[in-house]
């Protein structure tokens, strides 16, 4: 891997570890967050990663690739971003019913009933200022459905995933 501003080739990351890419965002158990705040290759690997090219989107995929760190919830298989299921985001114009902003759509009020159909566990993105009632109807949806202790997502379709361990 090379720096971000030079071409001097970086030494190897530490821990013996293979750099693989993946989101820069994500959903993690608190076993995770506590092994990634109490593993000293987690906090080596942070700052070997300091001067790479958005070091959020290696980082996280490579302390779950690497199974010999033992992070909990590892896994050994390739990130899938077929299979992303943090955050739904539309790139572009494509599909997107509300405006483009810096390449990202910002979700309207006609992309609702799209998103209730989702099986991400966040949104990105909404702004208050561009379609207020957009963010307030997704808020009611998700408070009627909490209070009706309606699922708010299928189950099954997380329990189908290859990388979920068996419950």
């Amino acid at each position: 891997m090379f720096g971000k501003r030079t071409k001097q080739k970086k030494k190897p990351p530490p821990g013996n570890v293979e750099i693989v890419k993946g989101s820069a965002y994500g959903a993690f158990s608190r076993a995770f967050v506590e092994f990634v705040q109490k593993s000293s290759i987690a906090k080596e690997l942070l700052d070997w990663s300091r001067d790479t090219f958005s070091p959020d989107e290696h980082y996280w995929a490579t302390l779950n690739y690497n199974i010999h760190l033992r992070a909990p919830g590892g896994y050994k298989a390739k990130s899938d971003p077929t299979q992303w299921t943090a955050r739904y985001v539309i790139w572009g114009k494509r599909g997107c019913q509300g405006i483009v902003v810096h390449g990202i759509c910002i979700l309207s009020t006609a992309d609702l009933p799209t998103l209730y159909n989702r099986h991400e566990l966040f949104a990105n993105k909404f702004q208050l200022k561009v379609d207020p009632i957009a963010y307030q109807c997704l808020e009611e949806f998700l408070i009627n459905k909490s209070q009706l202790n309606l699922p708010l997502n299928d189950a099954a379709y997380y329990r189908k995933m290859p990388f979920l361990l068996p419950s």
